[in-house]
C-alpha cells in the first residue's frame, strides 16, 4: 500500500515496526536488513529504546487513500525514493507554507501562485513532500506536510521552520520571542490578576464586617431595678 501510493522505490526489507502487534502498528522506522533482522529476531530478548530511523507514521481518517504519511524526521532519508507524491513549491510558495503557523488555520491553495495551484489540483488529498530548490545555489529543502481539499499544511516545528526561513533569507521576526519581554509580560499579568483577586476578597470581607457592625442600638436599653424614677 505504501510503496504504491507514494511511488517509493525502497525495498520494503529495509522498514520495521517495534509494535508485537503488526494489527497496531503506528510507525515504520527506515534501517538496513542487518539491523531488521536483529530486532525481529530477538523482540522477546531484548527491549529496544530506539532503531533506525521514523520514516512513516499513522494518519487515518483524513480523506487519504493511503493509512501512513511521510514523517518529518526521516524526510532526509525516503523523499529523494518518493515519486508519486511530491510538490515543488517556488521560492514564493515555499515561504508561504513555512510562515503559517501550524495552530494557525493552514494557508488555502487559492492563494498560492498559479503553476503551483496547478501541481496541486492534481494532486488528491494527503501525504506529501514539499521540495524546493534554489536555483542560485543548489541549496535544496525537503519538508513534509498534508494536502488538503483546499489547503495546504506542512509538518514542521517551530525550531526548523525558524531554520529554513534563515536559509532562504526571509523574515523571522514574526516566530521569535524576546524571553526577557515575554517573562516580564508574564509577570505583568500575574501581578494584575493578584491585585483583581485581593482587590474582590477586600470587598467580600467589607461586606462582612459592615453587616456585623449593625447592632442594634436598642439592646443596650437594658434597665437594671432600682434605676427607676422614684419622684
Amino acid at each position: 500500500e505504501i510503496k504504491e501510493y507514494f511511488g517509493l522505490s525502497l525495498s520494503a526489507n529495509l522498514f520495521l515496526t517495534r509494535c508485537r502487534d503488526e494489527t497496531k502498528k503506528k510507525n515504520l522506522y527506515f534501517t538496513n536488513p542487518a539491523v531488521k533482522e536483529v530486532v525481529e529476531n530477538n523482540r522477546e530478548r531484548m527491549r529496544l529504546i530506539n532503531t533506525g530511523v521514523k520514516a512513516f507514521t499513522r494518519a487515518d481518517n483524513k480523506g487519504s487513500n493511503c493509512d501512513y504519511r511521510i514523517a518529518q524526521e526521516g524526510c532526509l532519508s525516503t523523499v529523494p525514493f518518493i515519486k508519486n507524491r511530491v510538490l515543488r513549491p517556488g521560492k514564493e510558495d515555499m515561504l508561504k507554507i513555512l510562515q503559517s503557523s501550524e495552530i494557525q488555520k493552514p494557508p488555502e491553495i487559492r492563494h498560492f501562485t498559479e503553476d503551483f495551484r496547478h501541481a496541486c489540483d492534481a494532486m488528491e488529498t494527503g501525504s506529501v513532500a514539499y521540495v524546493y530548490k534554489e536555483a542560485d545555489t543548489g541549496m535544496s529543502i525537503e519538508i513534509v506536510g498534508w494536502k488538503g481539499k483546499d489547503t495546504l499544511r506542512a509538518y514542521v516545528v517551530k525550531n526548523e521552520r525558524l531554520h529554513y526561513l534563515r536559509l532562504m533569507g526571509a523574515d523571522t521576526s514574526m516566530w521569535e520571542v524576546n524571553k526577557f519581554e515575554e517573562k516580564k509580560e508574564k509577570d505583568k499579568e500575574r501581578k494584575e490578576a493578584r491585585e483583581n483577586r485581593d482587590s474582590s476578597q477586600g470587598g467580600e470581607n467589607g461586606d462582612v464586617e459592615n453587616s456585623n457592625g449593625d447592632v442594634d442600638d436598642t439592646n443596650g436599653d437594658i434597665k437594671v431595678p432600682g434605676d427607676e424614677d422614684h419622684s
